[in-house]
């Protein structure tokens, strides 16, 4: 498993159109006695898993550092709770996948640890789609995946599926 931080732009640059690239994307929040980090610390896992599984059958794949603060306004106020706008968590999202988009990256996932974040991340990849080059894919998976595909044979240029996610 690669992790993109310790990547050259060599090194990213040679993998770009071929490895998955994995952004896990948690909370911080209350979990009563709980971790206040429970969300993101589930995100991390199943990305790392999810990279193991890849390398192991022949794809590459590079952890992203995940993104550790999402939507948490129902728990605004508790004890550890660290909430942000659902414009800067759709901003982020957006801002990371067009910037591996536009490096040549042919496939971005976001696993989300925290169903709260499941329409911010869904919004940046529809809002996002009109504007990347004409294949790829970005998927969102939060129990259940979200798979967005521009331009491929199989679905048309800016048609989007999927459930909406359950809670990690």
């Amino acid at each position: 498993m690669r992790r993109y931080a310790e990547l050259s732009s060599g090194q990213f640059r040679e993998l770009a159109n071929r490895a998955v690239f994995i952004v896990p994307v948690g909370s911080v929040e209350q979990h009563c006695e709980g971790p206040l980090g429970t969300d993101l610390m589930i995100a991390e896992a199943v990305s790392e898993a999810a990279c193991e599984h890849l390398e192991r059958s022949g794809t590459p794949c590079v952890l992203m550092p995940a993104i550790p603060y999402g939507l948490s306004a129902e728990w605004q106020g508790a004890p550890g709770t660290i909430s942000v706008p659902f414009q800067h968590l759709v901003g982020l999202v957006q801002g990371i996948a067009r910037s591996l988009v536009e490096g040549g990256a042919r496939a971005v996932a976001f696993v989300n640890g925290h169903y709260g974040n499941s329409p911010a991340i869904q919004a940046a990849l529809r809002d996002l789609m009109p504007s990347l080059p004409e294949s790829g894919s970005c998927s969102l998976t939060t129990g259940r995946p979200l798979t967005l595909t521009w331009g491929t044979p199989a679905r048309p240029r800016g048609r989007c599926s999927g459930p909406s996610g359950t809670h990690a």
